[in-house]
Formats: structure tokens, C-alpha cells, sequence
């Protein structure tokens, strides 16, 4: 039975083999196939993985740049917020180095930034100084006029004003103050500096107080001028009439003692009356004076000479003169020096003929004339004495 099993296989099993066979086939098919796909997507993975490679080192470049840009902006910003903590420390020492009072408020008078100076003249603390308003140092008429100018600046941009400012324990400090509008991140403001001006304040008071003594000066002098004129030369010319009559009566009638004493007496009342004169005149300089207005010096010349006719006939004085420009001045009191400075150069001359040459020099805005002559002259030490009311440096004779 084994034997025949051998020899004569049962075909059942040839067919379970085969059924293997083509079972195993198909598996190794499917496996290839499997295989296959495998290698495909192998190669599809590997060109993504590739392309994912690429895509990291674009990233890692990307990243690389980002951070050298993000480090370059940091730097700048480090750069710049050291730069404007510089700006500000430099403002803040401009502002504090002012020799007056710095201020910045907005449209409500709120204060937006001072100086130290501010404090030290007010006298209120920097933590009391945001809840203050610019109003509230200033009193009475100045509070109306800073109201007012504060006003002006932010309508019409600028504006200045000079008022009292009030500190705490109540000093009032004159001080000159200037305003300028100005926009901060997008609102107005006034910023300013105030200056104290006590010692300019001082000066005027001075100069208006001496100005009113001057003026009480002067009028009592013009109304010393109109005693003299009046009441002294009335009693002068009494005794200058006596006395003539003295000499045209008793002339050589009494001894040469009588005629000498009432020739000292008659020149003596003539002296007399040429000084009150004089004194009148002196007295109307600064109140009798006419109006400036433009002059040629040469017409005032020749009215100076004009009233000296009889004076330069009789002393035979050479009088010669440049060409005189047009002057801004009073012509009466021009005219009164020419001939001044003619008489005298006349009436102190030395043994040569005199002689006189008036000039004129325009520089700048001034005209300075000189009037030059060949008399005995001035010493230099007597110079300024010579400009002093009634002085002589010589004799009568």
C-alpha cells in the first residue's frame, strides 16, 4: 500500500501543491508589487525629505538673517535711547544753567517742565508744582496783563511782559517775561524764560527821580531868572543911573580919588548887569530852545557873524570857512554858539592879527564842527573849568 503510494502518487496532493505554488506566487507578486510601491514612495520620501532639507536651510538662513537684523535693530535702539537719554540730560543742563526762570504750561496754565530757579524764587517745592497754574504767582493788575499777554502768545504766537512775580512768603520781584507757542506731541503750549530785572528797575527809579530834581532845578532856576530879570535889575539899574549921573555931574570937579572910585562903581553895575543878563540867558537854554529840524550851518554862520558886525569891523579878525553841511538841530541855539566861540576867539587874542577858520566833519550820524583860532589859547589843566558857569582864565584886560 506505502509501496503503491509511492509509485502512483494520490493526484489530490499534486493539486494541493499546486495550489501552493501559485498561492506562493502570488504572495511574492503582491510582495514585489508591495516592494515596489515601497521603493516609490522610497524615492518620493527621499525627494521630500530632500526638498524639506532645503526648505530647513532656506529657514536656517532666514533665521540666521532675522537675528543679525533683529540684532543690528537692537543695537540701533540701544544707540538711540542712549543718544536721546544724552539729548535729554544736555536739555535738562541747558535749562538749569539759565540765569533766569524757565517754563513750559499748557492752555490751562498747567506746568509741563521749570528750572530749579523757578522754585528757588517762588519758594514752592517741585512735588507742590504740577497742582500750581502760571496765574496764581502774579496779583492784581500783573495777573490781568500775564493773563492777558498768555493770551497774545496763543493767538498770535509770541508776546512779552513785565510784571511783579509773587513768591510764597509774599516778595514781590520784578521780572521781564517772553512766551513762544509752541506744538508738543500735538498740543499747544507756551514755553518761556523770565528774567529778573531789579537792578533795571532801581536804575529807572534813579534816573526818574534825578529827572524830577532836574526839573524842579530848572524851574526854579527860570524862576530865579525872571527875579533877576525883574526885581534885581531894578534896583541895579537905580544905582548904575546914580552913578552915571555921579560922573557926568562931577566929573573933574573933585579930586582924581572921586573920578577913579565912581569909574569903579559905574563898571562895576555894568558888570553887574551884563552877568544877570547872561544868567537870564543861561536859564532859557533848556526851556526856551526851538524845535530840531534840518539846518544849514552855513546860513547859522552867517547869522552869528551877522550879529558880531561891529565886533569883527573893529578888530579886523580874518574869518574864513570850509563848506558846511546840512545839520538836524535848533538854528537859534547853533546860531548862539558860533557866536560865542567868535567872540571869544575875538576878545582873547594875542598880538597878531586874529584870525578864525570854522570847519565841519560828518561821521556816522554826527556832524562835529570846530572852530579854530591864533589867540592866547587854554592851558590844557584848564580845559574843563572853562565849562563851568561864570569862569574866567583871564583878566579884563
Amino acid at each position: 500500500m506505502s509501496h503503491q503510494s509511492e509509485v502512483f502518487p494520490d493526484p489530490r496532493n499534486r493539486l494541493t501543491a499546486d495550489s501552493d505554488n501559485v498561492r506562493l506566487e502570488d504572495t511574492q507578486r503582491a510582495v514585489l508589487n508591495i516592494l515596489e510601491d515601497f521603493d516609490a514612495e522610497k524615492e518620493q520620501m527621499h525627494d521630500t525629505s530632500k526638498a524639506l532639507l532645503n526648505i530647513l536651510e532656506d529657514l536656517n538662513v532666514s533665521n540666521e538673517e532675522l537675528q543679525q537684523s533683529r540684532d543690528v535693530l537692537e543695537e540701533r535702539v540701544i544707540e538711540r535711547t542712549a543718544e536721546l537719554t544724552r539729548e535729554k540730560n544736555i536739555s535738562d543742563t541747558t535749562i538749569e544753567s539759565l540765569p533766569g526762570v524757565f517754563y513750559l504750561f499748557d492752555t490751562q496754565g498747567k506746568f509741563l517742565k521749570w528750572n530749579k530757579n523757578w522754585e528757588l524764587v517762588t519758594g514752592v517745592t517741585a512735588e507742590e508744582m504740577p497742582s500750581k497754574t502760571v496765574l496764581e504767582f502774579f496779583e492784581g493788575e500783573d495777573r490781568t496783563l500775564i493773563e492777558q499777554r498768555i493770551g497774545e502768545v496763543f493767538e498770535k504766537g509770541q508776546s512779552t511782559a513785565e510784571a511783579n512775580f509773587v513768591s510764597r512768603d509774599g516778595r514781590r520781584t520784578p521780572y521781564y517775561f517772553t512766551g513762544r507757542l509752541v506744538v508738543l506731541d500735538g498740543k499747544e503750549c507756551l514755553i518761556g524764560v523770565g528774567m529778573d530785572i531789579s537792578e533795571r528797575k532801581l536804575a529807572e527809579e534813579a534816573i526818574k527821580s534825578r529827572t524830577e530834581e532836574l526839573a524842579r532845578s530848572n524851574a526854579e532856576l527860570e524862576q530865579f531868572a525872571y527875579i533877576a530879570s525883574h526885581d534885581l535889575q531894578e534896583p541895579l539899574r537905580m544905582v548904575s543911573s546914580y552913578v552915571q549921573l555921579l560922573g557926568k555931574r562931577y566929573q573933574g570937579k573933585l579930586d582924581a580919588d572921586a573920578d577913579e572910585f565912581i569909574h569903579y562903581a559905574a563898571d562895576g553895575a555894568n558888570r553887574m548887569q551884563r552877568l544877570i543878563n547872561d544868567l537870564l540867558a543861561y536859564s532859557r537854554v533848556g526851556t526856551r530852545g526851538g524845535t530840531f529840524e534840518p539846518t544849514p550851518l552855513e546860513s547859522i554862520l552867517n547869522q552869528a557873524l551877522d550879529n558880531l558886525k561891529m565886533l569883527v569891523s573893529d578888530s579886523g579878525v580874518i574869518i574864513t570857512h570850509d563848506a558846511l553841511p546840512m545839520v538836524y538841530g535848533d538854528a537859534g541855539q547853533l546860531s548862539q554858539v558860533f557866536q560865542n566861540l567868535i567872540d571869544n576867539a575875538i576878545k582873547f587874542r594875542g598880538d597878531d592879527v586874529p584870525r578864525v577858520h570854522i570847519s565841519a566833519e560828518i561821521r556816522g550820524n554826527e556832524c562835529v564842527c570846530s572852530v579854530q583860532d591864533n589867540g592866547i589859547g587854554i592851558a590844557p589843566e584848564y580845559r574843563e573849568r572853562i565849562f563851568l558857569i561864570f569862569q574866567r582864565l583871564h583878566t579884563r584886560s
